[in-house]
C-alpha cells in the first residue's frame, strides 16, 4: 500500500472541497469527486484498503460540516465495500461495466445523503441536485475513466478540434 498516493488524493479531495466547489459548480449543482476517487479505489484496490480509504475520505471532505461527518463516513465506507464485493462477482475488464458501477454508488451515495441532511423537502432535492448531480459527475468520471483507461489518444483528441 502506497500511503503517499492516498494522501495526494486526500489533498485533492480537500482542495476540490475548499477552493474548487464553487468553481465547478453549475447552478448550484457539484460534481461528487470524493465519491468518484473512493469508489475507483473501491474497483481497484484491496477491500481494506478502500474502506480505510473511504472513511478517511469522508473525514476530510465534511470537515466543514461536522455534523454529518459521521453519516457520511458510514455511508461511504458501506458503499465502498458493497462497490469491491460487486468488483469480486462482475468481469470488470470493460470500462462501462465500471462506470455503472461507480454511478450507482454516487447516485446512492447522493441519496442517502440528502435524506440525512434535508429530510423535509427530499424530493424536491433529488430532483434538483440529486440526479442532476450524479449526471454531472457521471460525466466527470466518463471523461476521467477515458483519459486513464487510454481510450482517448491523441491522436483522437485532436481530431475534436
Amino acid at each position: 500500500m502506497m500511503i503517499v498516493g492516498y494522501i495526494l488524493y486526500l489533498l485533492l479531495i480537500s482542495f476540490h472541497e475548499v477552493i474548487l466547489r464553487d468553481a465547478t459548480s453549475i447552478a448550484g449543482v457539484t460534481i461528487n469527486l470524493p465519491a468518484i476517487v473512493v469508489f475507483s479505489i473501491a474497483l481497484h484496490k484491496s477491500e481494506t484498503e478502500s474502506a480505510w480509504f473511504a472513511f478517511f475520505a469522508a473525514t476530510v471532505m465534511c470537515a466543514g460540516s461536522p455534523l454529518v461527518m459521521g453519516w457520511n463516513a458510514v455511508i461511504m465506507v458501506i458503499l465502498s465495500l458493497v462497490l469491491y464485493n460487486a468488483r469480486e462477482q462482475l468481469n470488470l475488464d470493460s470500462m462501462v461495466t465500471k462506470l455503472v458501477l461507480l454511478i450507482a454508488g454516487v447516485l446512492v451515495h447522493n441519496l442517502v445523503c440528502i435524506a440525512i441532511t434535508q429530510p423535509s423537502d427530499y424530493f424536491y432535492q433529488v430532483l434538483r441536485f440529486g440526479l442532476t448531480g450524479t449526471v454531472y459527475t457521471a460525466a466527470v468520471a466518463y471523461l476521467v475513466y477515458a483519459l486513464l483507461f487510454g481510450r482517448t489518444s491523441r491522436r483522437r483528441s485532436r481530431s475534436y478540434f
